[in-house]
């Protein structure tokens, strides 16, 4: 039985499902439709027996759900628990279309509220069964522990979701390069960068990942630049972002939390930024930044 009372949704900030692609990205043909705005009825699957409260549960969830443009597909989690190391998302699989499909398989990622990701599992999506036209499928998918990517064994809390992963024929890995700090750099120096990014072996699909690019004290302050890596096919925000530095020791020179509200970083770009530890987040008197490396804190 589902734990309803305490169950709380994490509304998307966007009017339509973030989560969706289009369904030409799976290989399904759509069809013209004059609706703008799509909200999927449910559907259960033939062979499943529920209570009517789980019944109940799923189409108080459903309701819920934000809608979809004409021709998507989504998978949407809602609640996620962990039993004995594995995790068990419930979510609902969704088409807009105006025609019923049938799926094969795919990989799917569970994302963590920074859009890190925290698991990932292929599945075979034909036991789904046929979702028919404009519809929403309840399902559950199970991520044991032996596809958790990341070594913190706490599930997220607040802000994960469910994301489709992009086909390996995403296309190239460029630079994203803020208009006001490519202006700032020396003569030359945007081209280089470009020209590293590009020599780089390009995060997995899906995958986020940070580069180290420069260190240095000053004022007693800790300016460190990093390139932050997006191998999704999608647009990610990190409105927040614990980092922590090690320097030539292996010592934990510096810490803090970083708010970056307004900072996107383009799918399949990696974008330079320079954080700035005070002195309040230093926590050794001397550095040595001879070799050094910052990463987030799970």
């Amino acid at each position: 039985m589902f734990d309803f009372l305490n169950h709380k949704k994490h509304k998307a900030d966007v009017a339509y499902d973030e989560n969706a692609v289009n369904a030409e990205e799976l290989g399904v043909s759509g069809e013209a439709s004059e609706e703008e705005t799509v909200y999927p009825e449910l559907s259960f699957h033939p062979d499943w027996q529920l209570e009517q409260e789980d019944e109940y549960v799923y189409r108080f969830w459903n309701k819920e759900l934000p809608p979809l443009k004409p021709n998507q597909f989504s998978i949407h989690g809602v609640d996620l628990k962990q039993l004995n190391g594995t995790l068990v998302v419930e979510a609902f699989v969704r088409n807009s279309l105006s025609r019923s499909i049938n799926l094969k398989t795919m990989t799917i990622l569970l994302l963590d509220q920074q859009g890190f990701p925290v698991a990932r599992k292929w599945f075979d999506l034909k036991k789904v069964g046929t979702v028919p036209a404009k519809s929403s499928r309840p399902w559950t998918f199970t991520f044991e522990k032996q596809h958790r990517v990341t070594a913190d064994d706490n599930p997220p809390v607040h802000g994960w979701k469910l994301v489709i992963e992009p086909s390996q024929k995403h296309r190239r890995h460029t630079l994203d390069l803020d208009e006001s700090l490519e202006h700032s750099l020396p003569a030359g120096e945007a081209e280089k960068l470009e020209r590293y990014v590009e020599g780089l072996q390009p995060p997995k699909p899906g995958e986020i990942n940070f580069v180290s690019l420069k260190a240095e004290q000053k004022e007693g302050a800790l300016h460190v630049a990093l390139l932050i890596r997006n191998g999704s096919d999608r647009s990610i925000n990190l409105p927040h972002l614990p980092l922590q530095v090690e320097d030539a020791t292996g010592d934990v020179v510096a810490q803090g939390a970083f708010k970056l509200e307004h900072v996107e970083v383009k799918g399949n770009t990696s974008k330079p930024w320079t954080f700035v530890f005070p002195e309040s987040m230093i926590l050794s008197e001397t550095i040595d930044l001879s070799r050094w490396k910052a990463y987030p804190i799970h």
